[in-house]
């Protein structure tokens, strides 16, 4: 697989590269519900009764 960037072209494994997409989407979706859980706290403690 080719990767181009500022016009460059490196050649990757296609393991290496698969690795590197699950190691980004794990990555960015522990991100998302921590994101998640923080707003879903303030609001918690925002509209908390007592």
């Amino acid at each position: 697989m080719t990767h181009e960037m500022a016009g460059l072209r490196t050649q990757q494994p296609k393991s290496a590269s698969s690795i590197a997409c699950l190691a980004f989407v794990a990555l960015m979706a522990t991100a998302f519900w921590a994101g998640a859980l923080w707003v879903g706290n303030i609001l918690l403690h925002i509209f908390a009764v007592g």
